[in-house]
């Protein structure tokens, strides 16, 4: 036996096994090392496990010591210093080596035993880190890598953590579930709530920065759960831990961290309530109950993320691109920086883009009743691009110092300190308009109200000791006055018996501010409130016929000519009266009031004969008259149809009377000359393309006070004359406030039926038995269509075409003039659309002249045209021509 196993074992010592050579595997798991084969490296389960079904394990990489203290010492190395490792290209930061290298190092790190960092990264912590570094270059949200803040918060415990928290919360929205990474998310969330419960036991008001940092982050948590209110409610912890010390808040100049502290309170306050109004809009898209309180948190998440991959795919992105942006809150990049004040001009931009589309009383009218305006500015992409906004607003506030360190790539070069302003107010102000002007959302939870704004008091006390610019001051009005107007409305629900001191404080700084801007009427500050942004009750436009066709001759006579207007050619609104228009010649003014026809006349013939583009033809045009309207006509603006010796017949060619066997059935007499019909879709866009070929500059915008326009050059230079063409907008633009203008009300139907060669264009003396209606039909030129009209309902603000008018008004066409459709009747008229369009009546007539305002600007008033704004635009703009020249030569004489 004993010799059989000797020869054994020699049999297999002459064997020797021969390994296969395989290249060193340095960062393989732990497995491959041991049975010395290549590693495929594929985390977290390499495939060499896989195919053999044995557990892969990946150890803790081994940081050369010189990396390990370069960390340690990142703050002390100077700039010209190189690392030895890796050279930091383009940045001007204080070199901290290899920060690429030391985060992606801490991904493969699993403890805080063999890397040097502020907590331990157990279970899955290192993949969710690495999957939110790995986003930053995925959503572009950083050019330079260097300036990612993820790269230099992993020696601060708090930041760390947060970061992790945070990156879950991405994901989730991301992917629309937090399964793969559940045990990880709710290990950190424990050791945040252990943390911030000894912190709030032990009572240190040095600690409410901290605390509030990661009080929000828990926030988060919830909203990562979809558990909206929950997160509400940690945000109202903030409040009561911060009453021990408010007096002390309110006194004292912000540390850093504070100051940071109170930026993320705000950007989560700001995010939450916006997720929770997301989460409604989309529940009302569903069909569903838009009531969250009753809501199963597991589904809340699913419900948004099906959204986002559908409906909402830009707006998923941004979203998404904004959260990873949050780092840059939990701590600066480098212990030297600081945080200064941020150009205002971007938010408020946004603001001013949301006000334009969602405040005004004309839009809000067609959505009453109705979450339409507030589901879509949340839903869509504006609210995201919102988001972006603050944030970046924020990084480049973050200043070093001093020219070596300066970054000049994160700031704007035409940034103008005229519209700095705290980070914070500016924020809490843009979270009041949004709630209390505009309204897109509902009001915040008690709270998180009080808490913002105390934030905001001690903003202002703090930059009411500062010496202060025009715009800035027009900007801390309107913080304040926000302020104050939130205050009211919240007061009303008892949310501020526990704060007494707030109210005396706002009251005393808006009249303090309105006393230093000689603010002394309402007018006055709202027209201060417009040059930051606010809610217009109705706006007027100066991109109608009469404002560009003055736009047009002032630009010929060599001026600077910038047209401002809320409406354009190619827009459609009831308020925008001149796409609705026919557009015919008939004259409507008496004798005594005939020179501004009499001059367009003139410029629209040259037009048909040399400029066939502008989309105007000649047409003969029909009045048929009824002898028994009569007497009721005399009295109305078409009192001159009845005249025996009309004063128009002398301008216009071929003008005479019909004969008896051209009247149509019903009417008792007439008369026919060559008139023109203007197709407006061609015509409207043709005179603004000539208005730019001149150097006029056109903008949108809406006023609210005529002072506005003062601003508005783009010259860059206080305007010299303001030309107030804004037709119907003149009865409440601030310092205007015509109160003869009323609306006259057209309603028009348009088909693409033409009129037959004996009647191309026509109008009767009235409507039989309907007061404010009319009959008329003008076949545009180039194929726009023909206009069958209509009413005239002076007062009447329906924007809404009412279905019988519009009956009644085919009707009437039909059974005058059979051929138009076939014989068929109505159901042979082919109908492209109906229409509303509000003519600018105003009782005693047309207003043109000037007045000179409070500060010596002069304005040119043209508007109140009514029906007749085509008619008589040319030689409207000739007479605004002729006063410009007037106030220019008096103010010449002055000087």
């Amino acid at each position: 036996m004993n010799h059989h196993a000797t020869g054994t074992a020699e049999e297999k010592a002459g064997k020797v096994r021969q390994r296969r050579a395989h290249t060193r595997s340095r960062a393989g798991c732990a497995e491959c090392r041991t049975r010395r084969v290549r590693c495929g490296e594929q985390r977290p389960t390499c495939l060499n496990c896989v195919k053999s079904k044995r557990v892969c394990e990946y150890p803790p990489a081994k940081i050369p010591l010189r990396e390990r203290r370069a960390l340690e010492r990142g703050g002390q190395a100077q700039p010209w210093e190189q690392s030895p490792w890796d050279v930091s290209k383009g940045s001007k930061r204080p070199g901290v080596s290899s920060s690429n290298t030391l985060a992606r190092q801490l991904v493969l790190s699993g403890s805080a035993k063999t890397f040097n960092v502020a907590i331990d990264m157990p279970l899955r912590s290192q993949e969710l880190f690495h999957y939110f570094f790995e986003t930053g270059q995925k959503f572009g949200v950083y050019p330079d890598p260097n300036k990612d803040s993820m790269r230099y918060i992993i020696s601060d415990p708090d930041a760390l953590r947060t970061a992790v928290l945070i990156a879950g919360t991405h994901f989730a929205f991301n992917v629309g579930s937090l399964q793969a990474f559940e045990p990880t998310f709710l290990f950190h969330k424990i050791e945040t709530l252990r943390m911030v419960k000894n912190w709030v036991s032990g009572g240190d008001p040095k600690l409410i920065a901290s605390i509030t940092k990661q009080v929000a982050t828990l926030a988060y948590t919830e909203v990562c759960r979809g558990d909206i209110l929950m997160a509400e409610t940690h945000l109202t912890v903030i409040y009561s831990v911060s009453n021990n010390s408010k007096d002390e808040m309110i006194a004292k100049r912000k540390t850093l961290d504070q100051e940071l502290s109170d930026r993320y309170f705000l950007l989560t306050s700001t995010f939450i309530h916006g997720i929770k109004s997301i989460l409604k809009a989309v529940l009302r898209y569903e069909g569903l109950s838009a009531d969250i309180a009753g809501l199963d948190a597991s589904i809340t998440l699913g419900l948004i993320h099906r959204w986002h991959l559908t409906e909402g795919k830009h707006s998923h992105y941004l979203k998404l691109k904004a959260l990873r942006l949050f780092p840059a809150f939990f701590a600066t990049p480098h212990s030297g920086a600081t945080l200064l004040d941020v150009n205002s001009k971007y938010v408020i931009g946004d603001l001013r883009q949301a006000t334009q589309r969602f405040g005004v009383d004309e839009y809000r009218k067609y959505t009453k009743g109705s979450h339409f305006m507030e589901d879509e500015f949340w839903l869509q992409s504006q609210a995201s691009v919102f988001y972006d906004k603050i944030i970046m607003e924020h990084l480049n506030s973050i200043s070093y110092g001093n020219s070596d360190h300066y970054d000049s790539s994160t700031t704007d070069e035409t940034d103008d300190t005229d519209d700095k302003t705290s980070w914070c107010a500016l924020i809490v102000g843009s979270q009041l308009y949004i709630e209390q002007v505009l309204p897109l959302w509902h009001p915040f939870k008690k709270e998180i109200y009080l808490y913002s704004i105390r934030i905001l008091q001690r903003e202002l006390d703090y930059a009411l000791r500062k010496p202060q610019t025009a715009y800035q001051a027009d900007l801390m009005f309107w913080e304040s006055f926000l302020g104050l107007m939130s205050i009211y409305a919240h007061g009303k629900q008892g949310e501020l018996d526990g704060e007494p001191g707030f109210r005396p404080f706002f009251e005393k700084t808006v009249r303090e501010q309105s006393k230093s801007l000689g603010l002394r009427t309402w007018a006055d500050a709202r027209a201060v409130l417009s040059r930051v942004t606010w809610s217009a009750a109705y706006a007027g436009d100066g991109a109608g016929v009469i404002g560009l066709t003055s736009a047009l001759l002032l630009a010929k006579e060599g001026n600077k000519v910038t047209v401002v207007g809320k409406h354009m050619p190619g827009d459609y609104d009831a308020e925008y009266a001149s796409p609705w228009a026919g557009a015919n010649v008939i004259p409507l003014s008496p004798k005594e009031a005939s020179l501004w026809e009499r001059r367009t006349w003139i410029a629209l013939k040259k037009l048909v004969e040399e400029s066939p583009e502008a989309g105007i033809h000649f047409q003969t045009t029909h009045v048929l008259r009824r002898n028994k309207d009569t007497e009721a006509a005399k009295s109305g603006f078409s009192a001159h149809f009845y005249a025996a010796n009309p004063w128009f017949k002398e301008i216009f060619d071929n003008f005479r009377d019909n004969q008896p066997s051209e009247m149509a059935p019903g009417y008792d007499s007439g008369f026919q000359y060559q008139g023109v019909c203007i197709n407006v879709a061609i015509y409207l866009p043709w005179l603004l393309g000539q208005c730019l070929k001149y150097g006029v500059v056109v903008k949108r915008a809406i006023l609210t006070n005529i002072n506005e326009a003062k601003y508005l050059s783009h010259t860059g230079q206080k305007a010299n004359i303001i030309v107030n063409a804004t037709g119907l907008g003149s009865l409440k633009l601030g310092g205007v406030e015509d109160t003869t203008v009323a609306p006259a009300r057209g309603q028009v139907v348009v088909v693409r039926n033409e009129t037959p060669r004996n009647l191309p264009l026509f109008m009767c003396s009235s409507a039989l038995d309907e007061s404010g209606e009319e009959i008329y039909a003008m076949q545009r030129a180039a194929g726009g269509g023909t206009v069958l009209g209509g009413t005239y309902q002076i007062g009447n603000w329906d924007t809404q075409p009412d279905p019988n008018t519009a009956n009644r008004i085919m009707q009437r066409i039909v059974d005058l003039c059979p051929e138009i459709a076939g014989g068929k009747g109505i159901p042979g008229l082919s109908i492209i659309r109906h229409g509303v369009g509000f003519r600018p009546y105003r009782k005693g007539g047309m207003r043109l002249e000037e007045e000179k305002l409070d500060d010596e600007t002069w304005v040119i008033h043209n508007y109140g045209h009514s029906g007749w704004g085509y008619m008589g635009s040319y030689g409207c703009a000739e007479g605004v021509v002729k006063l410009v020249g007037k106030v220019t030569d008096k103010t010449r004489a002055k000087l």
